[in-house]
């Protein structure tokens, strides 16, 4: 049955003061009294729309979940084509534009997402894996490259989706939306965070080392023609 403009006016209410009630306290100590007293609607009319305050957060959880993973792949997939045939400095100016246009449009669902844990509702997680995932189905060798290699997938997933998501992490926590899509500042600090892993924490021989990989760096991608 199509909704009529008044429950669609009512619903809009009814998740903008769930929206607001979350920034002043949190989620376990929100009501669904309090919720009504901010939306200025009857207790039948909520139950109307939503059984309790995990449904609406659930709701927003699956739609900002679902439009944060159509945003990345609308940037590398569809319009990968078009995107990459701009010079370095432009596309990534024009990825980052993109990215801080979603992600400013979200920020007070996200800043709502963050807070609530539960089993359904897990912001960070659910883009972990889907950036787990992201490296699986890209960068998956076949089934012959598989058995002769010596490369463990799993591990570089799993490493791949640590990456982005403290990139992710300090975007929310940074003033100026997300900065992780500078290619060139993301492959430092990759680079840094690897040679110490491996046990080279000098700074000095760290810098050296970095120099040299993001050179033959620039110099391999130059001569495969890669943008």
């Amino acid at each position: 049955m199509k909704e009529s403009l008044q429950y669609k006016r009512t619903d809009k209410a009814i998740v903008h003061a769930f929206i607001t009630l979350c920034k002043r306290k949190s989620f376990d100590r929100l009501t669904v009294k309090d919720i009504l007293e901010e939306a200025i609607v009857s207790r039948n009319t909520f139950y109307t729309h939503y059984k309790d305050k995990y449904e609406i957060a659930e709701m927003l959880f699956t739609q900002f979940i679902e439009s944060f993973q159509e945003n990345l792949d609308d940037i590398y997939k569809t319009n990968r084509a078009s995107i990459y045939r701009l010079p370095d400095e432009k596309r990534n100016r024009e990825i980052l534009h993109r990215h801080q246009v979603f992600y400013e449009e979200s920020k007070d669902v996200i800043n709502v997402l963050l807070k609530i844990h539960t089993d359904q509702v897990d912001l960070l997680g659910a883009m972990e894996h889907y950036f787990f995932e992201k490296y699986q189905n890209d960068v998956q060798p076949s089934e012959k490259e598989t058995n002769s290699s010596d490369r463990d997938y799993f591990m570089e997933s799993k490493i791949y989706a640590s990456i982005e998501l403290a990139a992710v992490k300090s975007g929310f926590s940074s003033s100026t939306s997300i900065p992780y899509f500078a290619p060139e500042a993301l492959s430092q600090n990759i680079i840094n965070a690897s040679l110490f892993a491996v046990g080279i924490r000098t700074p000095q021989i760290q810098k050296e080392l970095c120099d040299i990989i993001m050179e033959r760096r620039r110099e391999v991608m130059t001569s495969h023609d890669i943008p």
